[in-house]
C-alpha cells in the first residue's frame, strides 16, 4: 500500500510541475511558468531552477520567469504589473512602518513615521525610491531604470497652502518663491517670476537664463521646451519698448520698435536695403518703384477715397 501511495504522490507532483500555464500566478509556490518545447509556444509550471538576478523582474501580471531572487535580494512588488529583485534591506525599510508622503512638485515616497504633516517632521531621504506618482518631468526621475530616486534629503517646511509638507532641501517652498519674486513678461514671450525691483516697476531686473515660466507658455514661443514648459534661453534685458514703457526683451533680440520703420520713413523701393516693417497703425505704401513710405492706415484710406471721388467728377461739356 505504501508503494501505491508514494506512486500517487509522485504522480500528483509531476502533474503540478507540468501544468500548462500562461503566467506565474497559475503555478504553486516554488514554481514558475516557463516556455517549453522546441517552438516555445507552450509554457508549463517548472521548479525554480536559477533565481533572478538583483534588479531583474521577478513577478507581475502576465510575467513569465523565475519568481525567486538570488541571495541578498528579495522580490519587491512595485505594482500589479511589476515586481523586482531588490536588496533585502529595501523590503524592510519600505514595507515596515512606513507611510506615503509626497515631496512638493515631485513623487510620493514611503517614509517611516511620524511624517511631516502628520504630527511629525520625517521626510524622504536621499536614495529612497518613489512608490507612486513618478513621471519623466520630475527632478528625481532616473531615465536609466525609469524610476524616481530622491536626489537629496527632503525637509519639512510650511507650504503656500499653510500646511506643512516635504520639499527638497535645495529648493524653498513655492510660497517662499512667490513672496520674493514678481511676475514679469518678456516681449513676445512668456511670463516669469523675477526678484524685484523688476523692469518697468522702478527697477531693471528681468528673467535670467534657465528661469522657468510661470504663465503664458505656448508652443510657438522661443522659450518653449516640452511638456508645456517654457525655459528662458538667455538673459533678458530691460529696454524701452515701442509703447514708450520699459520692458524685458531677450538680449539676442531688440524691442519690436527696433525692427520697425518709424512713421513717414522709407520702407521700400528699388535700391533700398533698410527695414520694411512699419509700426502699429502704419503700413508701407508704395508710391512708385523707387519709393515706399510708412503712412497711417487711415491716411491711405482717405487718400484713396479722394482719388475715387475725383474719378467721379465729370469733365466739362464743350458745345
Amino acid at each position: 500500500m505504501k508503494t501505491i501511495y508514494l506512486s500517487l504522490a509522485l504522480a500528483v507532483v509531476a502533474a503540478k510541475e507540468l501544468n500548462v500555464c500562461s503566467n506565474n500566478s497559475e503555478c504553486d509556490q516554488g514554481y514558475y511558468c516557463k516556455p517549453t518545447g522546441d517552438d516555445k509556444k507552450t509554457s508549463t509550471c517548472q521548479p525554480n531552477g536559477s533565481c533572478a538576478k538583483k534588479w531583474s523582474q521577478c513577478g507581475g501580471s502576465s510575467f513569465v520567469g523565475s519568481s525567486c531572487c538570488e541571495d541578498g535580494s528579495a522580490c519587491k512588488k512595485w505594482n500589479s504589473w511589476y515586481s523586482q529583485c531588490v536588496p533585502k534591506e529595501w523590503i524592510r525599510d519600505a514595507e515596515q512602518s512606513c507611510i506615503n508622503v509626497s515631496v512638493e512638485g515631485d513623487a510620493t515616497y514611503c517614509s517611516k513615521g511620524p511624517i511631516c504633516g502628520g504630527g511629525g517632521s520625517n521626510c524622504p531621504k536621499r536614495g529612497e525610491v518613489a512608490v507612486a506618482d513618478c513621471v519623466k518631468t520630475l527632478t528625481s526621475y532616473v531615465g536609466a531604470n525609469a524610476k524616481c530616486v530622491a536626489p537629496e534629503d527632503a525637509s519639512c517646511k510650511k507650504l503656500k497652502t499653510g500646511a506643512w509638507g516635504c520639499v527638497w532641501s535645495s529648493k524653498e517652498p513655492q510660497k517662499d518663491a512667490e513672496q520674493s519674486c514678481i511676475n514679469v513678461s518678456v516681449e513676445g514671450d512668456a511670463t516669469y517670476c523675477t526678484k524685484g525691483p523688476i523692469c518697468g516697476g522702478n527697477g531693471s531686473n528681468c528673467p535670467k537664463k534657465g528661469d522657468v515660466a510661470v504663465a503664458d507658455c505656448v508652443k510657438t514661443l522661443t522659450s518653449y521646451v516640452d511638456a508645456a514648459k517654457c525655459v528662458a534661453p538667455e538673459d533678458a534685458s530691460c529696454k524701452k519698448l515701442k509703447t514708450g514703457a520699459w520692458g524685458c526683451v531677450w538680449n539676442s533680440k531688440g524691442p519690436q520698435w527696433d525692427i520697425e520703420v518709424a512713421e513717414w520713413q522709407q520702407c521700400g523701393g528699388k535700391g533700398y536695403s533698410g527695414k520694411t516693417g512699419c509700426s502699429a497703425g502704419y503700413e508701407c505704401k508704395k508710391w512708385n518703384d523707387y519709393y515706399s513710405q510708412c503712412i497711417p492706415q487711415t491716411h491711405r484710406r482717405s487718400h484713396e477715397e479722394d482719388i475715387a471721388s475725383d474719378d467721379t467728377i465729370e469733365a466739362p461739356r464743350v458745345d
